[in-house]
């Protein structure tokens, strides 16, 4: 119906005079419009429709995914154009991810999808490390920021595990001058006053990746390595991360930090130290052994109870047995 109301505006263009597009044969248009089809077979019919006339194809896939409205629609006619000119699908693709706020995307798990089968996450890896070399020539440049924090949020986006190298790299970023700490803090409060770009996001970016990859021990190493730079700048955005690590065993280092009365951030370490101190204790710390030397997982107790209330009653009869003869 779409297809057939735009075929029908044309002809009335036409007919007055004004120019009109070449849009391409209606069913090949139409097969593009199919590719989100919630049936299987619609959406193999449509990429089949679409094979058998490639350079007709081609221009309607690249339309689409210019100029459709629609995210899910634009991102599978790029995964179909793959199977045409994979150059023209990744160039697309990168395009597409560099228009879209990544980490709010409606359609995550496609995008994720997309971006690692028609560009990958070595591409970006790249970006990073080129954007970082950059940084380390003119640590000004807008643009290389931006592409730093691109190229991060894209790694993310397809869970990649955070390389250690480039991040630690990255929070150690050198600027050329003094840093304005308040709007450090501004900005890893994302607040709405925050310049455009700023090199501690590029820090930001390397500490958040850190946490997203879920290695915490190397992830604290290289927070507590920050925390002794003698630069605030990186101090502050170590603080940030290890906020975000939520692991105390920051606590001890970030105490010491506090009590050193020229450092410009013993405030923020302190009230870190202070947030990971009274925090609520999990319940593998409420049930953990005494001793301090004794936390492995087989003093811990058992943190379900059994499925059955027979097994249970019995376990119970035996512990009271025992106890008794003890004594």
């Amino acid at each position: 119906m779409h297809e057939a109301l735009v075929d029908i505006l044309d002809r009335m263009a036409m007919v007055c005079g004004m120019a009109v597009p070449d849009r391409g044969p209606r069913e090949l248009r139409l097969a593009a419009r199919r590719l989100i089809s919630p049936l299987t077979y619609v959406r193999a019919n449509a990429l089949i429709a679409l094979n058998s006339r490639p350079s007709q194809a081609k221009s309607i896939l690249q339309s689409t995914v210019l100029f459709s409205a629609n995210q899910r629609q634009a991102l599978a006619a790029c995964v179909a154009l793959k199977s045409i000119d994979s150059t023209a699908a990744g160039i697309l693709m990168q395009r597409l991810a560099a228009t879209q706020k990544l980490q709010q995307a409606e359609h995550r798990k496609l995008f994720r999808h997309a971006l690692r089968e028609l560009v990958g996450p070595q591409h970006y890896l790249r970006e990073a490390y080129e954007a970082l070399k950059r940084l380390e020539r003119k640590p000004e440049s807008f643009r290389a920021i931006s592409q730093f924090n691109h190229a991060v949020d894209v790694l993310m986006l397809l869970n990649e595990p955070a390389d250690p190298s480039l991040c630690e790299a990255a929070m150690l970023v050198r600027h050329v001058g003094g840093e304005n700490l308040s709007i450090i803090r501004n900005t890893l409060a994302e607040s709405p006053e925050i310049p455009e770009e700023h090199i501690c996001q590029v820090r930001l970016a390397a500490g958040e990746w850190l946490v997203h990859s879920g290695e915490r021990d190397s992830t604290l190493a290289l927070m507590l390595n920050a925390l002794q730079h003698p630069n605030p700048a990186v101090q502050l955005t170590a603080i940030y991360s290890l906020q975000k690590l939520n692991d105390d065993r920051a606590i001890e280092p970030l105490a010491a930090l506090a009590l050193k009365s020229s450092c410009a951030v013993n405030r923020d370490a302190a009230a870190l130290a202070t947030r990971l101190a009274i925090r609520p204790p999990d319940g593998f710390t409420l049930l953990r052994s005494s001793h301090k030397h004794d936390s492995s997982p087989t003093h811990l107790v058992r943190l379900h109870a059994p499925e059955e209330s027979g097994e249970s009653d019995a376990n119970l009869t035996r512990d009271n047995e025992q106890t008794t003869n003890g004594f």
